[in-house]
């Protein structure tokens, strides 16, 4: 087994796979929660890549943690399906009130 030193704690590398592996779970639950889809990603690959890495055990023990990403991400679609029809009503009711004053241009200069 090889270790790797940080400061003056010798850690296996199963735990330093465990802890990577936990760490970019939670920089995803923390972006995800903040609405950052770009760090998502970054994070999801950098978990990706520690999931590649840990042993079965590791895995199993992620799972609770990648079960709670699952849902906030769930979250996150809801509230982007939300918006956007919400939007959709609006642009909807925009061109219908346009349509019945017969405008066909709104200068939007002061």
């Amino acid at each position: 087994m090889q270790l790797s030193f940080i400061g003056e704690t010798a850690l296996s590398e199963a735990a330093l796979s465990e802890s990577a592996l936990s760490e970019s779970t939670q920089r995803a639950i923390a972006a995800a929660g903040k609405g950052d889809l770009d760090a998502v990603g970054r994070a999801l690959a950098d978990r990706e890549a520690a999931m590649a890495a840990a042993s079965p055990l590791e895995r199993a023990r992620a799972l609770q943690d990648g079960e709670t990403l699952g849902r906030v991400l769930a979250e996150i679609k809801r509230n982007i399906v939300a918006e956007t029809s919400r939007l959709e009503q609006l642009r909807s009711t925009f061109a219908n009130s346009a349509r019945n004053r017969g405008a066909t241009s709104i200068n939007l200069q002061a």
